[in-house]
């Protein structure tokens, strides 16, 4: 219905507003209701005693606005005694003059309520407004809930004292009279004028919502409800919402389902709720078919609890304007379709999804240019067919170790490394996502599926994904050789070669642009389309210089700082390491970062703290330009590092890496040094993926939230900062995740493997006497020599764990355990842990010059281990300390 535009509290205004709400009232409602009426008028007193027609009366729609009574309780409350008491009143009534007969009716009213109390507990408003309504024509518009009448007679300028309606019934009425005149001879026109009050309710006080409610779990009612012009639930064993407490209905139906769960009992009553009270006249219901395309209507009426081919159910009619809407008008905007509940509310994308329900599909919305992401790309021939594939692989969910091993038998030789890339390009399009370690398809990934059409990709590729519009627009302006493409999203928006690679190469593969016939690439019939839903102008870096960075420290002074602190902690690094680490980290303009890879305890926490505090000049590794972070195993997304917008208290869940991040971007002029430690305890590109996106782009921004960063206290998105310098330790072994291409592409990586015990700076002020510090120095060197080949020697936190344990033994007179013995013991427990291997000569050679190395120092508990993991091996194959 059209929004009247005229003010109703003037007299032009509101007969303006009559005139269309008029035009709306169905004829057969007219009809029926005058034909009621005149049964009333000429009824007789007795007549009107009558249970029956009384029954008729109060139970009947003529006059509908909801309603609280069952039939059981109407019958209640319908005796004889209360019938002919009605009756009589009635026609007392009707003898009063108009003056007194408002007076008459307000305590007729009492006495209803009153009578219905002692018989039901409740008193039932709407039922008693709605019957004195068909009993007094002259005296009530059919709005029989107390609410709608109040917000109508202010809407219309008049003063109603109180919660009375009728009196505000009366106001209204007189209101019509003087704009419209009286009411011509007749029920029709009686009738005509009662109905008005709904009409102008809707019409003046109400804005339509929308709404989607669906037409059975597998659609099976939906051609039912499309040819009979309703809507309707199932829910077929639940009752009507006979109570306008919302709470009590959602006890009532917990009540007869005793074994479910309170959500699923609230769930079901919450959408029954809905669709009865909340959903009003006028509303937009959309229904999202499962066997076609999308249909939607307005809501004609009332909620009825009614049978419908033999079973109770929920309706509510309504007059279905389209029913073959294209899912794919909506775009990206049809995942707002498609939540799991049968009745929910769309008001919110009310703006995107009505102009489709219109014809006009709505605008696409692109992202600011700091939350676009980079799309780098799977390297195949048929990208977009590749991903099709794997997305038909993972179905609803999948676990991305299953994943990988059902590509690797289909394409032999992919690695894992490779598998997690293409899991991370297909979670940039948001075809999938990551939720609690699992690779779950999205809406948009099931549409890539079954339309086998690059086109559903469209709204993602131009609003979020950096560079896509630009070059359609550059496109347009003229053909151009793919190398100048490649050069302007270089230049223009600060992209990397790889990045601006991929992405041509990308909307080529999709049939985005071509090159037809020439070195010069052109928009296809597909990429005209999509330029045509370009209606903004793409956005471009901050064309402002950054501030300079931090200038670095001479290496000759670094290295003095680095010896100094590593002496104090009995540390020894080589220079050539440390000068390597330095140069690696300081070759690109923006991007340092580093993984130090390599054996447990061998140093690689420490050489990167002790870099961090001499580069700095910090004093610590907390609360100033250093940080260590600790990488915690199931780490799945960015969460856990950038924060993220808490959904229950509505703020922003901040941690110490954005604390850091942002002190970091808010000193440009000093160097910041973080630490991830062990960092592949989960696998760093899903939760590193927004940071090492960002540090590919010169003034690439790390994205955060899309809320609003004045009331979350946080920033949108911080610009990656050229001062950050990030290393990450990762320690190989099977308790690890492999590192991907992604991030050893953008890692200067070094790797720790080889000790010398000998060189162990702890050595010269150990608390052991000279003898055996002697033959604690030559075995651990002996057994570092049998065990390097195999790869399970040790580092210098076991060296320095092994001498902290004989100094103990050695400082405490009471411990009778001798030196010998106290070395076979804490080798036992800090080294031969470390033997696990399967059958090879490598291994087989290890086991025997290890056992040979602890015999000849005397350790016959270590030895006696060591020969036994050797039987394990020949009898399984394979041998391990822990059995």
């Amino acid at each position: 219905m059209p929004r009247v535009p005229h003010d109703p509290k003037t007299d032009d205004g509101l007969k303006a507003a009559c005139e269309v709400a008029i035009s709306g009232i169905d004829g057969g409602d007219i009809t029926n209701l005058a034909e009621f009426l005149a049964e009333i008028d000429g009824a007789t007193e007795a007549h009107r005693a009558d249970p029956a027609f009384q029954k008729r009366a109060w139970s009947s729609d003529l006059v509908w606005d909801g309603g609280l009574m069952s039939e059981t309780q109407l019958d209640t409350l319908l005796s004889n005694d209360f019938c002919q008491w009605f009756a009589g009143e009635t026609a007392r009534v009707q003898r009063e003059d108009e003056h007194q007969r408002t007076k008459a009716l307000k305590r007729f009213l009492e006495e209803i309520l009153l009578r219905a109390q002692s018989a039901l507990d409740f008193k039932p408003h709407v039922e008693a407004l709605r019957t004195l309504a068909l009993f007094f024509p002259e005296s009530f518009t059919d709005l029989a809930n107390k609410g709608k009448l109040k917000q109508l007679a202010d809407k219309m300028g008049l003063n109603v004292a109180g919660n009375d309606p009728v009196s505000a019934n009366r106001l209204i009425l007189d209101r019509l009279q003087a704009v419209l005149g009286p009411p011509e001879k007749g029920g029709r026109a009686l009738s005509k004028r009662m109905l008005t009050g709904h009409e102008l309710f809707w019409l003046l006080c109400t804005e339509p919502h929308l709404w989607a409610v669906r037409a059975g779990r597998e659609g099976q009612d939906e051609e039912y409800v499309l040819a009979n012009g309703i809507a309707m639930l199932g829910f077929e064993g639940e009752p009507a919402p006979d109570t306008d407490d919302h709470k009590a209905f959602v006890d009532i139906v917990h009540k007869r389902h005793p074994d479910w769960k309170k959500g699923k009992a609230k769930i079901t009553a919450d959408q029954i709720w809905n669709f009865a009270w909340e959903i009003q006249k006028r509303d937009i219901v959309v229904l999202p078919r499962k066997r076609a395309d999308i249909a939607w209507g307005t809501v004609e009426g009332e909620y009825k609890h009614r049978e419908v081919n033999g079973a109770p159910r929920h309706t509510r009619p309504v007059k279905w304007v389209r029913t073959d809407i294209p899912r794919k008008d909506f775009g990206d905007d049809e995942k707002y379709l498609n939540q799991p509940t049968t009745v929910f509310s769309l008001q919110k994308h009310a703006e995107r999804i009505l102009p489709v329900l219109n014809g006009t599909p709505a605008k696409l919305t692109p992202l600011p240019l700091s939350e676009r992401r980079i799309l780098l790309l799977f390297q195949q021939k048929d990208e977009f067919g590749w991903l099709r594939w794997m997305l038909g692989l993972i179905g609803d969910e999948i676990d991305p170790d299953v994943l990988h091993d059902l590509i690797a038998e289909r394409q032999p030789g992919l690695a894992r490394t490779t598998t997690d890339w293409k899991v991370a390009a297909a979670t940039v399009l948001r075809c999938v996502a990551r939720e609690d370690g699992r690779i779950k398809i999205t809406h948009l990934g099931r549409r890539v599926c079954e339309s086998n059409d690059a086109d559903v990709l469209m709204d993602r590729l131009l609003t979020g994904i950096r560079g896509a519009d630009h070059v359609l627009l550059w496109l347009e302006e003229r053909p151009r050789p793919k190398n100048d493409l490649v050069k302007d999203l270089r230049s223009e928006l600060k992209m990397r070669q790889p990045a601006a690679v991929d992405l041509v190469k990308f909307l080529q593969n999709v049939e985005v642009i071509e090159a037809a016939g020439t070195e010069d690439l052109s928009l296809t019939e597909r990429g005209a389309r999509w330029r045509r839903q370009i209606h903004w102008v793409p956005e471009l870096p901050d064309p402002r210089p950054s501030p300079p960075p931090a200038p670095l420290p001479p290496m000759s002074d670094l290295w003095d700082a680095i010896s100094r602190r590593a002496g104090e902690a009995n540390l020894r690094f080589e220079r050539s390491l440390v000068e390597a680490l330095h140069l690696g980290l300081w070759a690109d303009e923006q991007r340092h970062f580093a993984v130090l890879s390599g054996l447990s305890g061998t140093g690689k926490t420490q050489i990167a703290l002790r870099y961090a505090m001499a580069l700095t000049g910090a004093e610590s590794d907390t609360g100033g330009p250093v940080e260590v972070i600790a990488v915690h195993p199931g780490w799945h997304d960015p969460g856990p590092l950038l924060g993220y917008v808490n959904p229950l208290t509505g703020g922003y869940a901040r941690t110490e890496f954005l604390n850091f991040l942002l002190e970091a971007a808010a000193k440009p002029d000093e160097t910041h040094v973080l630490i991830l430690d062990e960092m592949n305890l989960s696998h760093p590109e899903q939760y590193f993926a927004p940071i090492l996106s960002a540090m590919e782009i010169s003034d690439g921004e790390i994205p955060l939230h899309r809320g609003d960063p004045d009331e979350l206290g946080v920033p949108t998105g911080v610009a990656y900062p050229k001062n950050l310098v990030l290393i990450g330790t990762v320690n190989m072994d099977e308790t690890t995740m492999g590192i991907s291409d992604k991030v050893l592409d953008r890692a200067f990586t070094l790797e720790f493997w080889d000790i010398e015990p000998e060189e162990w700076p702890g050595w010269e002020s150990c608390g052991l006497d000279g003898s055996e510090k002697a033959k604690v120095r030559g075995l651990l060197t002996a057994i570092t020599k049998t065990l390097s080949p195999a790869r399970r020697h040790f580092g210098w936190r076991v060296i320095a764990e092994v001498v902290g344990f004989l100094e103990g033994r050695s400082r405490d007179s009471g411990i009778e355990i001798g030196p010998d013995a106290a070395l076979d013991q804490v080798i036992y427990a800090k080294v031969l842990p470390k033997l696990r291997g399967s059958d090879t000569p490598r291994f087989r050679k290890c086991l025997d010059e290890t056992a040979a190395a602890l015999d000849k120092a005397g350790l016959e508990m270590c030895a006696r281990k060591v020969r036994s993991l050797k039987e394990d091996l020949d009898a399984t194959g394979s041998c391990s300390f822990w059995r």
